[in-house]
């Protein structure tokens, strides 16, 4: 794509993005859009392989504006995505040939099956939504593993690939920027903010999303790819896009961002044999995104009047009387009583999505918890079963590295370490952690090779 292209391309979205702030069902009529174009580019004759691809990252991109209409089913996109990759796969069989990570991502699934059986759903009004809800990121993951460790791209068409991950979010960002209130009249407090995403929906979803798009672009920049066209649009873009991802006080998406980003430039600094001047030239890179993301956390904390640093020094409301500090907004609570539910429930666990209702009935809990870590949530929702599909995606992380190491192990890692943190303070409620893990399992070859 062309800087002329790029530029209308996105010009495209802001108009769209400004619609949506006041005509917001336009994502819901955007999100059928895509997803009748992707099911053309899989059932159409030819190679459009990437615009399928681009066509699924982006359903991933507009989830959480999509979700906030309560229109379309809450997990439209993940089913979506998930059937859209199944119809191709099915379609394309002949070219694809038997691999370990197809049947290991199937094995994945299937493990989590036996629970429901011995489940106790009289606990639920709707066991068929609670399970449905439970399992769909665990089936999107494992769908996107068995289709994505089928294919092949270079670094310039995965980058054009995840670029249609950012238009989506260009959408949601004008939202928020319209619609949020003016930033001098929020209440700031020691919590996740809704007020400064316009409760659009939760910060944590956005702040997961966003992290992601600030993570891609991150490689635009570094690669010389240019989402908008030039590199001066593109860092001021992330900028603004990082200065709204702070504000919602949510810490899960930036952490995680910042950990594929370091991840990425220790493993491309020292796996590649380079010049003195490229090293000293991407140190640079570095150092000018770390000058501008420490301007802006001090900008924000000012902004909030110091609640900011609180905030992600661990502190919450009851703090000054208590002295307790919390990094994990009372996740620890629900990670402990997961382990109880295991070790009472080895064998199959309590079954899928009843941990909620465990918590609410038998740990006093002053409401039903819903679980934000996925690897304890296996562990107490399908016990032993759920613990082999831990060790599998362990397993398919260590294979997908293997098959990268040459040339593409500096993406694949970071993307990896970008959708399992998120597991860890936002569960599966995303399309986009089950999509990107599968996306890591792509083979990434260098710039020459076909």
């Amino acid at each position: 794509m062309n800087s002329k292209f790029k530029i209308t391309w996105l010009l495209v979205h802001i108009a769209l993005g400004i619609i949506y702030a006041f005509f917001n069902q336009i994502t819901v009529i955007l999100s059928l859009i895509v997803f009748l174009l992707g099911l053309y580019f899989a059932i159409a004759k030819g190679n459009h392989l990437i615009p399928f691809m681009q066509c699924l990252i982006y359903l991933v991109g507009i989830e959480i504006a999509t979700r906030s209409q309560n229109i379309l089913p809450h997990e439209f996109a993940k089913y979506g995505i998930s059937l859209l990759m199944i119809i191709y796969l099915l379609l394309n069989s002949k070219e694809l040939n038997n691999n370990k990570t197809k049947w290991m991502a199937i094995m994945y699934f299937l493990l989590l099956i036996p629970s429901i059986i011995t489940g106790h759903y009289e606990l639920v009004e709707k066991p068929i939504n609670v399970i449905s809800f439970t399992l769909s990121g665990p089936m999107s993951l494992a769908v996107s593993c068995a289709f994505f460790s089928h294919y092949t791209l270079t670094i310039t068409k995965f980058l054009k690939v995840i670029s249609f991950a950012i238009y989506p979010i260009v959408l949601s960002l004008l939202y928020i920027i319209i619609n949020a209130p003016n930033l001098n009249e929020i209440e700031w407090s020691l919590s996740a903010n809704f007020e400064s995403s316009a409760n659009m929906t939760g910060p944590n979803q956005i702040s997961s999303i966003f992290g992601m798009g600030l993570f891609f672009i991150f490689l635009f920049i570094y690669y010389k790819f240019y989402f908008i066209g030039y590199r001066w649009l593109d860092l001021l873009f992330f900028g603004l896009l990082l200065f709204r991802t702070i504000v919602l006080f949510s810490r899960g998406g930036l952490v995680s961002c910042i950990l594929a980003i370091i991840i990425f430039f220790f493993i491309d600094f020292l796996s590649k044999k380079q010049t003195i001047y490229k090293k000293m030239n991407k140190i640079f890179q570095i150092i000018i995104f770390i000058i501008l993301s420490i301007f802006l956390f001090n900008t924000v904390n000012d902004l909030s009047g110091g609640v900011l640093y609180r905030r992600y020094s661990g502190e919450k409301g009851s703090t000054k009387v208590t002295g307790k500090i919390d990094y994990f907004s009372n996740r620890q609570e629900i990670i402990d009583s997961e382990i109880i539910l295991f070790l009472e429930n080895p064998l199959y666990g309590i079954g899928p999505g009843l941990g909620k209702y465990y918590r609410l009935i038998e740990s006093n809990f002053e409401s039903g918890a819903s679980s934000h870590t996925e690897f304890t949530r296996l562990l107490a929702e399908h016990g032993s079963f759920g613990l082999m599909a831990a060790i599998i995606i362990i397993y398919l992380s260590i294979l997908s590295i293997k098959k990268n190491f040459k040339t593409g192990i500096n993406i694949i890692i970071p993307l990896i370490i970008l959708s399992l943190s998120t597991t860890f303070h936002a569960g599966m409620r995303l399309s986009m952690v089950g999509f990107i893990f599968g996306l890591s399992q792509i083979t990434i070859v260098n710039y020459h090779k076909k």
